[in-house]
């Protein structure tokens, strides 16, 4: 430690202080106790919206380029390969703050790439009522001529219930068989069809 120049111990420094959040990030992570957002950083959308900025710090909330956990990994990554590049290539002052701040960039685009992709598998769960127009069921429950009902219909196989209304402003009896014809607010609108 006492060999390596200012230059070297300012990389070690910025390598080390980044990768001990990152290693701690991954371990808080990994247990299952990390918190959900970056604790009030400042959000860089990834999206590409019209501001740039997204100050929505909810659950959802997946990585931005200016965060705590990016500049992390920028510092890791431009501090281990500027030392690396400065101490054991033997290249200049100047090649090597290059090659470590490419480092780092790479690093944070590549962390980023790779949480937008995961963020893009999360899935709420929830069916939006058009996907089911234009399937058949059944009533559930009676659907008066100017009320609601219910039906169960298969979308995305699998048997859901839902809020319906008779098109026909007909009554329609539990076991009649229907299709979905279009979607009224929260109730999907059902006409009958022969069996």
């Amino acid at each position: 430690m006492e060999d390596l120049s200012s230059l070297e111990l300012f990389f070690l420094t910025c390598g080390a202080l980044g990768g001990i959040y990152v290693i701690i990030r991954l371990i808080m992570q990994v247990a299952g106790v990390a918190d959900d957002g970056d604790g009030g950083d400042f959000d860089a959308d990834l999206d590409g919206d019209a501001d740039g900025f997204d100050t929505d710090q909810g659950a959802d909330s997946h990585f931005t380029y200016l965060s705590v956990h990016g500049l992390s990994a920028f510092l890791m990554m431009f501090g281990f390969t500027g030392f690396a590049m400065y101490n054991q290539s033997e290249l200049g002052v100047y090649a090597s703050i290059g090659g470590g701040i490419a480092a780092g960039v790479a690093a944070v685009w590549l962390l980023g790439m790779l949480y937008k992709s995961i963020y893009r598998l999360q899935s709420s769960g929830t069916l939006p009522l058009e996907a089911a127009v234009g399937t058949t069921g059944q009533v559930y429950a009676n659907i008066p001529a100017e009320g609601r009902g219910q039906v169960q219909i298969t979308v995305a196989n699998r048997l859901r219930e839902f809020e319906a209304l008779s098109k026909e402003k007909t009554p329609l009896a539990t076991g009649t068989p229907v299709e979905v014809v279009e979607v009224a607010g929260d109730a999907v609108v059902v006409r009958k069809i022969d069996a």
